[in-house]
Order: structure tokens, then sequence, then C-alpha cells
């Protein structure tokens, strides 16, 4: 509903989550997803047991006065926002021993993977650090085959 106005100017649908009503997380948040200067929007689609919490996201389409789904960005786990930077970075664990961060430009309107560090703790306890580029659709070592930055 618009301010001021009873009359109903969007429902979103498939918000069939288990979103939290209470606690450090907050359930619905209202931001700049894109970093095009207005406010889009963000549910906590679960809370895991894990670090990895996904999200579903609306971006604010100008054009049409509407909030449009975002499932790019609905695939980014724990997604933060860096205004400055004009990124979104995410914070991932995968297992007990092996984690990273990967993160993401908004290119044309579209979110577009940019770089991933990952950590792995070997067996005699040191980590191991590996840096990626995204090339021909997929994660590749850094210096082999990196795609011209667009």
């Amino acid at each position: 509903r618009r301010k001021g106005s009873a009359e109903l100017l969007q429902r979103l649908d498939g918000l069939d989550t288990q979103t939290p009503s209470a606690g450090d997380a907050p359930g619905l948040e209202q931001r700049d997803l894109d970093f095009d200067g207005l406010a889009d929007i963000r549910i906590i689609e679960s809370l895991p047991a894990g670090p990895n919490v996904p999200y579903r996201n609306w971006r604010y389409d100008r054009e049409s006065g509407r909030f449009l789904a975002a499932p790019e960005l609905d695939e980014v786990t724990s997604p933060v926002f860096d205004a400055q930077r004009r990124e979104v970075r995410s914070d991932w664990r995968d297992g007990a021993t092996r984690y990273g961060t990967d993160t993401f430009a908004w290119r044309e309107g579209r979110l577009v993977p940019q770089g991933r560090v990952t950590r792995e703790a070997g067996d005699s306890g040191k980590f191991t650090q590996r840096r990626y580029a995204w090339s021909a659709g997929g994660w590749v070592p850094e210096g082999q085959g990196r795609a011209k930055p667009r």
C-alpha cells in the first residue's frame, strides 16, 4: 500500500519461509541491494544451524513502481552489501575445515561473480588459501585463464 492509501499496490507471493520474528537477525529489511539509490527488500528465508543464511530478495523497479523478485541474489548466502565498493560479499562455510568469501558486482542489471577466496585447514593445522576468478561460467584459479574485467 502507498502511504495514506488503503488500496493494495502489490502482494509478494512465495513467502513460504521460516522467517524469525525475534532475536539478533532482522527478519525483514529495507536496504539498497543493487546500489541504485532505491530501497529494495529482503527477508530471511530460514535460520540454518550453520552460518550460510538464505534470503529472499526483491529489487524495486522504478519503471513499474513494484518490487521484482531477484532470484540471482537469492542464490547468494549471507550477503553483505558494500555500497562504497559497490559489491556484494558472501562469507560461507562448507564443512568444519573449509570456508571462503565470494564477491559479486552488479553489471547491466545482473549480479556477476567477481572473485572467490577459499581457506581450508590441512592435517598439519595450517590453512591453505586459494584465490579464484570467474571465467566462462565457473571459478578458475587466479592466473589461469582469468576473464578480462568488464
